[in-house]
């Protein structure tokens, strides 16, 4: 599957900071945003993601319905390498990949509507993330697709290391055994 440099329902995010003598504010979510994203969202959850080392590659993961989530990420520490695969069924762009450096200095984040799987790469150690989700969690309803599938040739920038992976995600199946078990999301 070819890697497309913009996919419908990923979009680059933009955050106001403001500081002065006394300190900064950060606002990662304000009205255009909320265009930016073409919904209507309502965030029910915001979670703190924290990866100690560099190396470490979570994913790829998204939740079945009625639990998919779009996602805002931000980054607040370090950097990440964010990748975003299309598994919306009937999509132009269907089984493929687009990806993000994130990292705090740039005023950047990401926002990645529902239908996408997610997997991430650790660029340094101490990275953090602020992830908030338009769905509830549930835990039956997490699939996942093998990180380095030949299919989707994912091009990790691992730097001729092997990454860290969970158990769990080392044992995720291919992304053709998801297509004929699942059809997308």
């Amino acid at each position: 599957m070819p890697r497309q440099s913009a996919i419908e329902g990923v979009v680059e995010t933009s955050n106001v900071h403001l500081d002065d003598e006394r300190g900064s504010l950060d606002k990662f979510f304000h009205a255009q945003v909320q265009d930016t994203c073409s919904s209507a969202l309502t965030w029910k959850q915001v979670l703190r993601s924290t990866t100690k080392q560099a190396g470490v590659l979570r994913g790829l993961q998204a939740l079945k319905a009625p639990y998919t989530e779009g996602k805002l990420i931000v980054p607040l520490n370090g950097e990440m390498f964010w990748v975003s695969v299309d598994m919306r069924a009937g999509s132009n762009t269907f089984g493929c990949w687009t990806s993000k450096l994130l990292r705090p200095d740039n005023g950047k984040g990401l926002f990645v509507a529902r239908g996408f799987f997610h997997g991430c790469l650790s660029m340094t150690d101490n990275v953090e993330l602020l992830i908030m989700a338009d769905n509830d969690h549930s835990d039956d309803h997490n699939v996942g697709i093998k990180w380095d599938d030949p299919d989707l040739a994912i091009d990790w920038p691992l730097q001729d290391r092997q990454p860290i992976l969970s158990l769990a995600h080392m044992k995720y199946p291919s992304f053709a055994d998801f297509q004929h078990n699942h059809h997308g999301l």
